[in-house]
């Protein structure tokens, strides 16, 4: 559940303090067939337009973000079709006017650490392990580490692991603050 904030309440790229606490929620990410459309949808929804945010290169897929309280947001993923990649076929196979939770990313400071002594070795997941750079429209350039698992069969939605590498550039530090986040639950049915 999220509810806007009012208008004296929101902040900027000026007044923005960027604080990434680990082990925490960092984002939500809803995946869509068609950007636009969603965004759209979204706003009627929730009464909050997203703000486009641009491609992920190599991926095939584009984003718009609601900054969220204390330093999360959401994200909506989308296919980027000028930009083709796996991700964007993947969701280009969405039914059409859908927004499906697709994951949710914790801070770590510790990703190397879960990879090699946890994930594999404990859970017997595989996990994934990207490196990622965006270019933003403001042609500066956006850093991090991100830790997927596969493998696993707790059903739901299990999370990924996400490693900023500049604060500064953390996306909160970017957007306006739009809504604060007063419910999330996660399932694992098995």
């Amino acid at each position: 559940d999220i509810h806007g904030v009012e208008e004296e309440e929101s902040r900027t790229t000026y007044d923005n303090d960027v604080d990434l606490e680990d082990n925490v929620l960092d984002h939500i990410v809803l995946a869509v067939p068609d950007l636009d459309e969603a965004m759209d949808q979204f706003e009627e929804m929730a009464g909050i337009r997203p703000t486009p945010v641009g491609p992920l290169q190599g991926l095939g897929a584009k984003t718009a973000h609601v900054g969220l309280d204390e330093n999360r947001y959401l994200e909506l993923l989308a296919p980027d079709f000028d930009n083709p990649g796996p991700l964007g076929e993947e969701l280009a196979q969405l039914e059409k006017g859908t927004i499906t939770p697709y994951y949710y990313s914790i801070r770590s400071s510790e990703v190397s650490r879960l990879i090699e002594g946890y994930i594999y070795d404990v859970l017997g997941w595989d996990p994934d392990h990207i490196a990622m750079v965006q270019a933003l429209p403001d042609k500066s350039i956006r850093q991090w580490d991100i830790l997927t698992m596969y493998g696993h069969d707790v059903g739901g939605v299990a999370p990924c692991y996400i490693k900023w590498k500049n604060p500064a550039h953390h996306p909160t530090a970017t957007i306006a603050l739009k809504a604060t986040l007063t419910n999330c639950i996660v399932q694992a049915p098995k």
